[in-house]
C-alpha cells in the first residue's frame, strides 16, 4: 500500500503467525493476506504467495480493483486490454493451488464488469472489518461510499455478535441489492 513500510508489514505478519502458532490452540485464527489486484501490483503477486506458503499463511484471496475514481481506471485489470495478461497469470500461479487457498483468483471472461442481478455480495452477512478508527465495516468500499450503507458502531461500543443481529443489519442483509453502491459492485459474485 501507498506509504506502508513494506519490510515492516512483513515482520509484523511473521511476529503474529509465530505468537498464535505458538498457542496451539484447537481454534486458532486463520490467517489471509488479502490483494487488490491492480497492472502496478500483478509483478509481486506471485513474491506475497511465495511468502504465505513459506510461512504457513492459510490463504491468500484477492480482488480485481473496484474502481471507485477515474484515476484508477488504467490500473484496473479487467479492462480488456489486459484480459490476456490476467489470464496468463492465473495459469501461471496454478501450481501453487496445491499449497494454500489461493481465493477469487480466476480468469476473466468477455464480460467481466457486468453485474447480473442474481450476484450476491460476499461479504454481507459473512465477514466484518474493524477500522483503525475502531468502526465496524460491512464491505470494503471506500469510506466515502460505504457510508451510504449505515453507521454499525464501534468495537468499543457495540459486541462483533450484536453488530450482526442488529435491525440496521439485518436490513442490509435483506435489502442490499437496492443499494446505489450494491448495484454496481463488481465484488459480487455468482451464486455456488
Amino acid at each position: 500500500m501507498v506509504n506502508a513500510n513494506t519490510d515492516r508489514c512483513l515482520k509484523n505478519i511473521k511476529t503474529y503467525l509465530n505468537e498464535i502458532r505458538a498457542k496451539n490452540t484447537e481454534h486458532r485464527p486463520t490467517v489471509t493476506l488479502q490483494i487488490t489486484y491492480m497492472y502496478k501490483n500483478l509483478h509481486s503477486i506471485i513474491d506475497i504467495i511465495k511468502f504465505a506458503i513459506e510461512n504457513n499463511v492459510d490463504r491468500v484471496k484477492g480482488h480485481h480493483l473496484w474502481v471507485t475514481y477515474p484515476e484508477l481506471r488504467k490500473e484496473n485489470l479487467r479492462n480488456i486490454e489486459h484480459h490476456d495478461m490476467w489470464n496468463g497469470f492465473v495459469d501461471k500461479i496454478e501450481k501453487y493451488r496445491q499449497h494454500i487457498v489461493l481465493e477469487n483468483f480466476e480468469k476473466l471472461t468477455e464480460k467481466p464488469d457486468t453485474v447480473f442481478e442474481d450476484y450476491s455480495c460476499p461479504f454481507i452477512g459473512k465477514e466484518l472489518w474493524i477500522d483503525s478508527y475502531g468502526n465496524y465495516n460491512v464491505c470494503c468500499a471506500p469510506s466515502d461510499k460505504r457510508k451510504e450503507l449505515g453507521y454499525f458502531g464501534k468495537i468499543d461500543d457495540v459486541a462483533i455478535d450484536e453488530v450482526f443481529t442488529t435491525e440496521d443489519y439485518q436490513d442490509l442483509l435483506n435489502n442490499y441489492k437496492n443499494k446505489s453502491l450494491c448495484k454496481n459492485c463488481l465484488l459480487r459474485k455468482p451464486i455456488i
